[in-house]
């Protein structure tokens, strides 16, 4: 990751990843009407780790971190604006496109990776309250080794 970038971890579906992978995916968007924390610090060259759930309902030592993308653009669009990124996007229960009246944040993203060893959460301390260095220090080791700048 780049140094002095903020970044984060965004949840989703392990469907999404697939599908994403698979195909023309650059658009990350989050459920209508939800604001959440910290997205709108993320700028150009931000890196976003993917922790996904096996299954919808998947109890959480389930969540696994699959890959990770490069940010490109952040952006809160208006049900309207979300059609011209709509074909770009993987659409799963869990985070459906806004309706009309609605909005939701987007990720334009660039360099979908796909980690060789996927890290279980289970083997991960990501309890900043507990942890025992704050988010922006953390080393993740596994699958490349970064330095972190949470945008928690």
């Amino acid at each position: 990751m780049s140094a002095g970038l903020p970044a984060c971890i965004v949840l989703t579906t392990q469907e999404w990843f697939e599908e994403c992978f698979k195909g023309r995916c650059t658009v990350f968007h989050f459920p209508p009407n939800r604001n959440p924390r910290g997205v709108g610090r993320l700028s150009s060259g931000s890196t976003c780790l993917i922790l996904a759930k096996p299954r919808p309902r998947a109890p959480r030592e389930e969540w696994v971190f699959l890959g990770e993308f490069t940010v490109k653009n952040v952006k809160l669009v208006g049900g309207e604006e979300f059609h011209v990124y709509a074909s770009r996007a993987v659409i799963v229960g869990e985070a459906p496109p806004p309706k009309l009246s609605e909005s939701s944040w987007i990720i334009e993203f660039e360099s979908l990776t796909r980690y060789t060893r996927p890290v279980k959460l289970a083997e991960c301390d990501v309890r900043t309250s507990t942890s025992r260095k704050p988010l922006k220090d953390w080393a993740i080791l596994g699958f490349h080794v970064h330095k972190i700048r949470g945008c928690w």
